[in-house]
């Protein structure tokens, strides 16, 4: 630990992570429209809880679903 700021060029460190763990679990499902849809929930509930969004219906919309639909093609490429 420095009492004082070292002198010289400063430094900074980029971490990446190049791995990245799945969202979905694609193996429990034998219905791809309800994959569709379980996807759609799960990116629902992440823009709710971690953006902050609101919710305008009750229902799943459309671009939800398609939304999840990218999602699981995402998923499948990784």
């Amino acid at each position: 630990m420095w009492l004082t700021r070292p002198r010289g060029p400063n430094y900074q460190v980029l971490v990446l992570n190049t791995e990245r763990a799945p969202i979905l679990s694609l193996l429990i499902f034998s219905n791809y429209l309800k994959m569709k849809r379980y996807a759609g929930w799960v990116l629902r509930f992440i823009n709710v809880k971690v953006r902050g969004s609101k919710v305008t219906s009750s229902e799943l919309t459309a671009a939800e679903i398609e939304a999840g639909e990218k999602l699981i093609c995402r998923q499948v490429q990784m």
